[in-house]
C-alpha cells in the first residue's frame, strides 16, 4: 500500500486537542482550529482567528481498471488520541490528525488505487476582488474568479511552459488565505473553472466559480496548507 499525506499547516498558536462526534459529523477541535469529517466524506477547516471555513471537498480515487471511485457515504469513522480515520470499500484509508500547528490529510491506498485525488474541486471561490489562487507559474499568477468561458488547466511540476516554479500554491478568500506545499514531483494542481450561464441568472449560488484539486500519483507523499501573512496590496498577474 502506498501512503499519501497532505498536511494542513496554520501559522496559529495552537491550544488543548479534543475530538467531538455529532451524528455524522465527526470533529477535531482546539483553541484555534476545528475540522470536520461530514457524511459524505468531504472534510472542512474553519479558521477560528479569521472566522473563515475552507472546504477540502470529498476525495476521489481513480482505479488501475480506469473506473472512478468518489468518496460519498461515510458510516463510520475511527478517533484514535488527536486523530480520525475512515476506510472506502476497497480498501483505502484516509486519515485527519491535528497536531499543535498543523492538520495532517493522508491516505493509506489500496493495490487497485492510480491517483488520488485528495482534493477534488476543494477550496471553492465565488467571484469577488480578494478571491484568487496564487499558483507560482512562472513568475507567479494569480487566477481570479471569472472568464466568459470554463475551463481546466493542470499545473504539473516543474514543466517548462505549463507548470509549477515552486511546490506549492495559495488560496484568497475575503482576505484570508491558505497556501498549500508539498515536497513530490508527482503532485499536480488542477484548476477548475465554471462561468456563469443565463440560464441560472438570479439562482441561489449562481455565478462563476473556482475550485482546486490536488492529484497524488506514485510516489508523491507531502503537500501542506499555511495561513501566510497576507497584503491586499500586492501586485496581481492574471493567468493567461
Amino acid at each position: 500500500m502506498r501512503r499519501f499525506l497532505l498536511a494542513l499547516v496554520v501559522q496559529l498558536i495552537l491550544g488543548v486537542f479534543g475530538c467531538t462526534p455529532s451524528g455524522a459529523n465527526w470533529a477535531l477541535e482546539n483553541s484555534r482550529l476545528r475540522v470536520n469529517i461530514l457524511q459524505d466524506g468531504s472534510v472542512q477547516v474553519f479558521d477560528k482567528t479569521t472566522e473563515m471555513d475552507w472546504t477540502l471537498g470529498s476525495p476521489r480515487l481513480l482505479m488501475k481498471d480506469d473506473s472512478a471511485l468518489k468518496i460519498q457515504d461515510v458510516s463510520s469513522v475511527s478517533e484514535e488520541s488527536d486523530t480520525l480515520s475512515f476506510a472506502t470499500p476497497d480498501g483505502t484509508r484516509f486519515e485527519i490528525k491535528l497536531n499543535l500547528q498543523s492538520v495532517d490529510y493522508s491516505v493509506n491506498t489500496s493495490e487497485g488505487v492510480a491517483e488520488v485525488l485528495l482534493l477534488d474541486q476543494g477550496l471553492p471561490l465565488q467571484a469577488g476582488e480578494m478571491n484568487y489562487y496564487a499558483i507560482p507559474h512562472r513568475l507567479g499568477i494569480m487566477v481570479p474568479v471569472e472568464g466568459a468561458e470554463s475551463y481546466t488547466r493542470r499545473f504539473p511540476a516543474y514543466a517548462t511552459g505549463g507548470g509549477y516554479s515552486m511546490a506549492m500554491a495559495g488560496a484568497v478568500k475575503d482576505g484570508s488565505a491558505i497556501l498549500l506545499h508539498w515536497e513530490d514531483p508527482y503532485t499536480e494542481v488542477v484548476v477548475d473553472y465554471t462561468a456563469a450561464s443565463a440560464a441560472d441568472a438570479g439562482a441561489e449560488g449562481s455565478g462563476p466559480r473556482l475550485t482546486m484539486g490536488i492529484s497524488l500519483r506514485q510516489s508523491a507523499n507531502l503537500s501542506s496548507f499555511r495561513s501566510p501573512p497576507f497584503t491586499p496590496d500586492s501586485p496581481r498577474r492574471v493567468v493567461t
